[in-house]
């Protein structure tokens, strides 16, 4: 049965100085960085499907080229040229897509090839 997934909060970590910062992609406009060619934070994703109000989290670094660390396998990179709001919620709303399948656990596959799962064992 088809399932839409839905992104409903995300929170970054490192972006902004202080705690953490919350975005709203339903606006245009958004937190930016004071250094859009030196971006590293981590992003958390709570991703669920539009038909219920449960969500599951998953985890992605965001990076610019000039922040890029190597590989490792418990972790999911968004790669920016340069950052800014517009261009994340871009790739954000194109991964998520992508991800779209027929059912949550055919989705959950998909996403998780994107983003690092809550439930994966490190």
């Amino acid at each position: 049965m088809f399932r839409a997934i839905d992104l409903k909060s995300a929170i970054a970590f490192g972006l902004l100085p202080g705690a953490w910062t919350e975005f709203d992609f339903d606006c245009d406009e958004g937190p930016e960085a004071t250094s859009p060619d030196d971006v590293k934070f981590t992003l958390e994703l709570e991703i669920g499907t539009k038909e219920e109000s449960w969500a599951e989290s998953f985890f992605v670094l965001v990076v610019t080229p000039n922040t890029r660390p190597g590989r490792t396998p418990h972790t999911r990179f968004l790669a920016l040229p340069r950052y800014s709001h517009a261009v994340l919620k871009g790739h954000l709303v194109k991964a998520l897509a992508a991800s779209q399948r027929d059912s949550w656990e055919e989705s959950l596959l998909e996403l998780r090839k994107r983003f690092f799962w809550e439930w994966e064992s490190t």
